[in-house]
């Protein structure tokens, strides 16, 4: 029999080896004395290591029972500073009655909690470590073959070791040599639970009939509804005996029965279903939270393999699988394609990838289920087409998540025109409801693909384009932070620890005065920092109805007697975190990104939000020079003039390029003053002196009085005769009286 490799290899792998040569040299060579006492010195000290860190444990389970959780934190930090052995702190643990109970009490208590989950981690790799030992789990298999004691407790470590025994069971039962063994593994598979299902329902992939057939029942007896695709696909495999076809009409029989809220429906439909669970992250298919990695299963050359992937990723790569068994069978679900689109771009978001991107990146390699030069999800969205990235766009939309909705919005913009975008019916909405999404790069980049399309008849949301454009032009790539807190001492104190960084902080005591500030004050709003009182869920309920701020990160500042609260709701609302009431600016900024990043926010840097804004401008210098009968780019001219007051050259002069095509006087006066700012650069200068002179072509003289002198001025004296060559060709664009150029005609006057 081959053994059992996994397809990621352990890491524990070369360490066994060296630690088994090592063994069989010293077996085989005469041992001095010396040598002996240098190994009982050795033994000695790894005792006292070990029995350090047991006391150190132990004082710290004490400790905390007493409710002396500064004591109990100081052992913990103690104890981990040793690097203990996980499989040690799990032997510790089960010594001490309430162990579990206890650390899990600590978690919530501020002083501890740090240390406390770092302990509880170690106690999860010990329980990691024993249920996947393969020794262990061959050694369990062949007690099922003992009294009945023996097989009792066989079959409960074996249960322990979930989904990992289940490719030594499925190889036990396919090999001849091990049929004493067989009825009782037959017996036990279904006692395994819910745990074994994912791997033995891939192993229903094998040519084996007879061994399938006790895969089957075992399915039906545990009774999980994610059995039921693979099950029905077996009843429809050709390959399938008439025997092993019963067998899987009674374990559907068995989970339907189980579950009456069930439909019978095709295998493609039943596996789209499950690819919506996955897509949806539901309890019952998502991978233990508890660890930090999940297995994806395969049935390869002839047995079952596991591939390691981030369990942020389990479920998107699930969906996509799904997804693609759901096309396999029936390739006209076009869902199921949605799903497949939607679930590789979030997973490509939770490997911290740029979804908009088709270059190569090495972040891929860390999901070990795809092959290396597997391409960009943007790739498979272009390729897929209008239609499917409206669907992927409406699925990001219902479930504002950023990620996911930019992921279709960039491929909608390269490959969509006109009539992919905003043509008639429900299915080109998506993207006119992205204008309303609580992430503002998305509403952004949602106008930016609408505004370039330049439709000819207006949608329902067309009116939000161009104010979304000007919000753009406001980007700097600051984040601007919203700190609501009575105390005006611990309000100052949060504020002054948030203004680094580019970060712009106001606070207010009172919910609505502070929002009302953020509508006149702030561009958007980054994060809010939020004192917790007695009305906390009913504040973070009226600042969650404002659609802008759905999805906003709250940090709540608390203290212990609003601790249990706090607490519930931030399990119910992902886009919040807490902290105590004086927690410092790092302490508050890692809630914060904690919050950001469970709901996708999409953070601008300066020059992302530079090319944001230019790219608005662009797009709305294109909605003027087209004379939009759906846009109006007279809406843009306040974001317009503050981009053109700002300190970014490039944009200052796209932003005056834009001001010369709106028919406003006060348009044409803000580009004036610019041109004729000394304090401004000289290329900034001359390029407002040409945008004056091209909106003088199109509005005629809109300029102040004193601003005109002021040009006359300088197209006769100024020293330097660049900037007097372009005021000169600005004056003459105004066409102006006759008397305003005499001066000019006269200073070169010889006789």
């Amino acid at each position: 029999m081959k053994p059992l490799n996994t397809v990621r290899k352990s890491p524990y792998v070369p360490l066994v080896i060296a630690i088994a040569g090592l063994t069989a040299l010293q077996v085989s060579l005469p041992i001095s004395l010396a040598q002996q006492e240098d190994g009982n010195t050795a033994g000695s000290r790894t005792r006292t290591a070990t029995d350090d860190a047991k006391s150190l444990f132990t004082n710290f389970l004490h400790n905390a029972v007493l409710g002396k959780f500064a004591r109990a934190d100081a052992f913990a930090k103690s104890l981990l500073a040793k690097n203990p052995d996980p499989l040690d702190i799990l032997k510790w643990a089960d010594e001490h009655t309430n162990s579990i109970k206890t650390l899990d009490l600590l978690l919530s208590k501020i002083e501890v909690s740090e240390s406390a989950s770092q302990v509880m981690d170690l106690i999860r790799e010990g329980e990691l470590l024993m249920r996947r030992d393969p020794q262990r789990i061959k050694a369990n298999i062949q007690k099922l073959g003992g009294e009945p004691q023996m097989e009792f407790n066989a079959t409960n470590r074996l249960r322990d070791s979930g989904e990992y025994a289940v490719p030594w069971l499925v190889s036990t039962l396919q090999d001849d040599t091990q049929s004493r063994l067989h009825s009782r593994i037959i017996r036990m598979l279904p006692k395994m639970g819910k745990s074994a299902v994912n791997p033995l329902v891939i192993a229903l992939k094998m040519d084996d009939n007879e061994t399938k057939q006790f895969l089957v029942k075992a399915l039906g007896q545990i009774g999980y509804p994610q059995a039921i695709p693979h099950l029905l696909a077996v009843l429809e495999n050709p390959t399938s005996s008439r025997e092993l076809r019963s067998t899987v009409e009674n374990a559907i029989s068995n989970i339907i029965s189980s579950s009456p809220s069930l439909p019978s429906i095709a295998p493609g439909e039943a596996f789209l279903d499950l690819a919506k669970q996955y897509y949806a992250d539901h309890g019952s298919v998502k991978a233990d939270p508890r660890v930090d990695f999940a297995n994806v299963w395969y049935w390869r050359d002839g047995r079952l393999q596991r591939t390691e992937v981030p369990r942020e990723i389990f479920n998107e790569i699930m969906a996509m699988r799904c997804s693609e068994e759901a096309l396999r069978l029936q390739p006209n679900q076009a869902e199921a394609v949605a799903i497949w689109l939607g679930a590789n771009i979030r997973r490509e978001a939770e490997l911290s990838m740029d979804v908009e991107s088709v270059e190569p990146d090495e972040i891929g390699l860390a999901d070990l289920t795809k092959a290396e030069n597997f391409p960009r999800s943007a790739y498979f969205a272009r390729a897929a087409g209008a239609r499917y990235c409206h669907m992927v766009l409406d699925m990001a939309v219902r479930d504002r998540e950023s990620a996911v909705a930019l992921g279709a919005i960039a491929a909608l913009r390269l490959i969509a025109g006109e009539a992919s975008l905003v043509g008639p019916g429900a299915a080109m909405e998506p993207l006119a409801q992205a204008l309303n999404f609580p992430d503002q790069v998305v509403r952004i980049k949602a106008a930016l693909a609408l505004a370039h399309a330049l439709p000819s008849t207006s949608f329902v949301g067309s009116d939000r384009v161009v104010p979304t454009l000007a919000e753009a032009l406001s980007q700097t790539g600051g984040q601007y932070c919203l700190v609501i807190e009575p105390n005006e001492a611990n309000r100052n104190r949060v504020m002054d620890a948030l203004r680094a960084d580019q970060t712009i902080a106001i606070g207010e005591g009172d919910l609505y005065a502070a929002l009302q500030r953020a509508r006149q004050e702030l561009p958007t709003v980054s994060a809010i920092v939020l004192a917790a009182d007695q009305d906390v869920s009913a504040t973070v309920a009226a600042i969650r109805a404002n659609h802008l701020y759905a999805m906003t990160p709250i940090v709540l500042l608390t203290n212990e007697d609003q601790l249990g609260v706090v607490e519930m709701l931030v399990k119910s609302d992902p886009a919040a975190a807490f902290v105590t009431a004086q927690a410092s600016s790092e302490q508050i900024r890692q809630a914060w990104r904690r919050a950001a990043r469970t709901v996708g926010q999409t953070s601008l840097m300066a020059d992302d939000a530079l090319v944001l804004a230019l790219d608005a401008t662009s797009a709305l210098g294109k909605i003027a020079m087209s004379h939009s009968p759906v846009y109006d780019a007279n809406v843009a001219e306040g974001g317009l003039t503050r981009a053109l007051a700002g300190d970014d050259e490039s944009l200052q002069i796209a932003a005056a390029s834009v001001l010369a095509l709106l028919s406003s006087p006060t348009a044409q006066q803000s580009i004036a003053k610019v041109a004729l700012g000394d304090g401004n650069t000289e290329s900034l200068r001359v390029a407002a002196f040409d945008s004056l002179a091209a909106s003088a072509k199109v509005n005629a003289n809109l300029l102040t009085e004193p601003q005109i002198n002021r040009l006359v001025e300088m197209s006769i004296n100024d020293p330097n005769l660049i900037i007097r060559s372009a005021a000169s060709q600005s004056l003459g664009a105004l066409n102006l009286p006759t008397n305003k150029v005499v001066p000019i005609i006269d200073k070169y006057y010889r006789g």
